[in-house]
């Protein structure tokens, strides 16, 4: 049976059509689910990262405390999961109205799990500033120093390893002399 010159062609065509159908229908069902405060679909999401973006906004979004407390239980908890800058600004802004211990490490981790150097940079700075003001008065110098280093190697090698990561080690290296200061005196 004589299929033609181009059915070949056409059916290439055709299964790259449906192929982008179904990802098109995944991902709005993955972005529906999100707005309904499914945090399962980030599991599902993280592959595509541009995807993966999209549903945590989309979680975020919901401006819903309870929503947000379990994207930051599911990626803290996640060996794969991401935070992104939004969700690691969410946290420093936490930090910095309840100023206690639990939420300092959680601002640490999931700005660390940003990957963002700069927010990373930001988040330690916060927290030893309102250590150094008292505001955080149960957590130690040596503790606020062991999680301030522990979170830095949660940072991809890549970040830690480029320029701003340098600036970074700096900045971290100054934090560290000033809490070990403390710890003398």
């Amino acid at each position: 049976m004589f299929k033609g010159l181009f059915d070949e062609e056409n059916q290439k065509e055709l299964e790259q059509w449906q192929r982008q159908q179904l990802l098109a229908e995944r991902r709005l069902n993955l972005l529906e689910r999100a707005k309904q405060g499914d945090v399962t679909t980030l599991k599902e999401a993280q592959p595509d990262a541009n995807l993966y973006s999209e549903v945590l906004n989309a979680l975020l979004d919901s401006g819903c405390q309870e929503i947000i407390e379990s994207c930051v239980r599911e990626i803290s908890q996640s060996k794969e999961l991401r935070a992104n800058a939004r969700l690691a600004q969410l946290m420093i802004d936490e930090f910095t109205t309840t100023l206690d211990k639990a939420s300092l490490a959680r601002m640490l981790h999931i700005a660390a799990l940003n990957n963002d150097v700069a927010l990373f940079e930001k988040s330690l700075v916060t927290a030893f500033e309102s250590w150094e003001k008292g505001d955080v008065a149960e957590i130690s110098a040596n503790q606020l120093l062991t999680l301030c280093e522990s979170e830095y190697w949660v940072l991809a090698s890549e970040a830690r390893r480029s320029g701003a990561g340098f600036a970074l080690r700096d900045s971290l290296s100054r934090i560290r002399c000033k809490l070990a200061a403390a710890m003398r005196g």
